[in-house]
């Protein structure tokens, strides 16, 4: 039998990709990091659009997750990485490495994920979970930063396509979280589509021997056209076949919400979180 997890890093095994926690042994809140990939340089256009969002004092613990910028004050990422109650305290980190001294750190003002997110929580709940979510800035990003750009034609996400995927999660899959896993460091990875209708509004895309996992929730999937960025995919969570003992997290598959499929409600939630 295959399941999800959401990897936020708390002490679940969901695989959709959970925040890592800084003292927690779970594997199922925001967080799952970029492994087998490389560094980030800050002049990437990758560090350009993609931030890690830090989480404190809320359900969750202290947690980390990844998000993209999708306009001068609101920020793209997963649904999970809001905590349980969705109003986590949040803040945005602009930089590719925590260890910077050098970071601009921006609070969010206000967040909002589907209505649904949490009637999706079910066992049985494999797909279509919603598991998206905005933020709003309490200011404008900073001076080095832009808007990502979302793909305009979905007939680029098919299966075998080449894709890069981008977070602030670990490097070394299952490594126990009270030990340096490497999160918090800013990575990128290419890897291939292996279901572009894995459901409604999701993709399923190959982590085998790469890819994302804890601490890498709510970060983006790029495809490249032309040496343009184009964003498709949030990270949602992982899958685990309990039928095979030696499918382990962050080892076959990561589901990533199709942002495409969700354009219809981010359009109009942002407009939403600006009102007063």
């Amino acid at each position: 039998m295959k399941k999800l997890f959401g990897l936020l890093q708390l002490g679940i095994i969901s695989l959709a990709f959970s925040p890592h926690c800084f003292s927690s042994v779970n594997l199922s809140i925001p967080g799952q990091p970029i492994f087998g990939g490389e560094f980030v340089a800050a002049s990437d256009p990758v560090a350009q659009v993609t931030v890690l969002i830090y989480g404190r004092g809320g359900s969750a613990g202290d947690f980390i997750c990844s998000g993209t910028i999708i306009a001068e004050d609101v920020i793209l990422t997963a649904a999970h990485c809001l905590g349980k109650q969705g109003d986590d305290p949040l803040t945005v980190v602009f930089g590719t490495s925590l260890s910077r001294p050098k970071n601009s750190f921006i609070k969010v003002k206000k967040q909002i994920r589907p209505h649904n997110y949490q009637a999706n929580l079910r066992d049985d709940a494999d797909f279509n979970m919603n598991d998206i979510a905005l933020l709003l800035l309490q200011k404008p990003i900073p001076t080095g930063y832009k808007v990502a750009t979302i793909l305009p034609d979905a007939s680029a996400i098919r299966d075998g396509a080449e894709v890069l995927l981008a977070g602030y999660g670990i490097d070394m899959p299952l490594v126990p979280r009270d030990m340096d896993g490497g999160d918090g460091t800013l990575r990128k990875v290419t890897q291939e589509i292996t279901d572009a209708s894995y459901s409604r509004t999701e993709v399923l895309i190959s982590v085998r021997g790469k890819g994302a996992c804890d601490g890498d929730s709510g970060g983006p999937a790029f495809i490249q056209r032309d040496g343009q960025l184009y964003l498709f995919g949030v990270v949602s969570r992982t899958t685990v076949n309990f039928d095979d003992p030696d499918d382990m997290s962050c080892s076959t598959d990561m589901v990533y919400t199709n942002v495409l499929a969700a354009e219809s409600w981010i359009n109009s939630n942002m407009l939403s979180l600006r009102e007063e």
